[in-house]
């Protein structure tokens, strides 16, 4: 699942998690990103419908920020916005990956993508993933993890139920064997709870649960040029909402505008190259 940052012992420590972000690829016309209000994709069974999750969070970790990166600047109090689309079964464009007790529903194609802004600055992304995951266990680290974000303490093996979201950008480039961020832009939104009634199995859900009704929602967001890791924060979500066209526009010009860059060729997806942070 994210990835998430804890200050522990004076320093901001980074828990390995899914990488799964990617920024836009193809650059589109108008009209054919126009299509993310009102194109059908078509489902395995049945017709899928754009899910548009938009969310906006505010920052309270910041682990790194050498001035280089798109987000340079924003501190803590700094508001995100964010913008995924994805599809609401995982039908056309859509690859599941299963594992016991969690699942990764990556989404890819026409209608799917992502918007994160900070101020006057955007990323954006055609590749979603939708992770869940059911009756955890929690290593070590992601129980120390999770204890300082919520303020109380959580023991290793205990069982949590998931819900998370991200991109990121199509430049990005991992290090698969540290799972670190070597280029680009990554993003991230989580909602952890203690409570393993939350989910009785790890199937598709297009919505992430309540803030309300979770133990912990976060996101975080990273960068990094050429190896070296110039902006990283972590932050706790306000509001979500699935909004009506207007924000799809939104999505759907920065596409146009020229954000959505092409995608490296060769560039590989799948679940090998996404492992899990706090908690996946």
């Amino acid at each position: 699942m994210p990835t998430l940052w804890l200050e522990f012992a004076g320093e901001l420590t980074h828990t390995p998690g899914h990488r799964h972000l990617t920024a836009m690829k193809t650059p589109l016309s108008l009209r054919m990103a126009l299509s993310l209000v009102s194109t059908s994709m078509l489902a395995s069974a049945a017709p899928a419908r754009a899910v548009l999750l938009d969310w906006t969070g505010t920052v309270t970790v910041v682990e790194a920020d050498t001035g280089a990166g798109r987000f340079a600047g924003a501190g803590l109090g700094a508001e995100f916005n964010g913008l995924f689309s994805y599809g609401d079964v995982c039908g056309a464009g859509c690859t599941p990956f299963f594992e016991p007790d969690e699942a990764d529903y990556e989404f890819e194609g026409p209608g799917f993508g992502a918007l994160l802004t900070q101020g006057g600055n955007a990323e954006t992304g055609s590749f979603v993933f939708v992770n869940v995951q059911d009756d955890r266990p929690l290593s070590a680290d992601e129980a120390a993890l999770v204890s300082a974000l919520i303020g109380m303490p959580v023991a290793a093996g205990t069982l949590v139920d998931v819900w998370n979201a991200g991109s990121e950008t199509d430049d990005a480039v991992f290090d698969e064997d540290a799972d670190i961020l070597l280029n680009g832009g990554f993003v991230e939104i989580v909602f952890l709870s203690l409570d393993t009634s939350l989910f009785d199995d790890t199937s598709y859900r297009p919505l992430p649960p309540a803030i309300g009704d979770v133990d912990l929602a976060g996101f975080f967001v990273e960068q990094a040029i050429s190896g070296t890791q110039v902006y990283s924060v972590f932050g706790l979500l306000d509001s979500t909402a699935v909004p009506e066209p207007g924000p799809t526009l939104l999505l759907a010009s920065a596409i146009a505008a020229g954000l959505v860059r092409a995608r490296a060729p060769g560039r590989a997806r799948g679940r090998q190259r996404r492992r899990s942070s706090c908690c996946a």
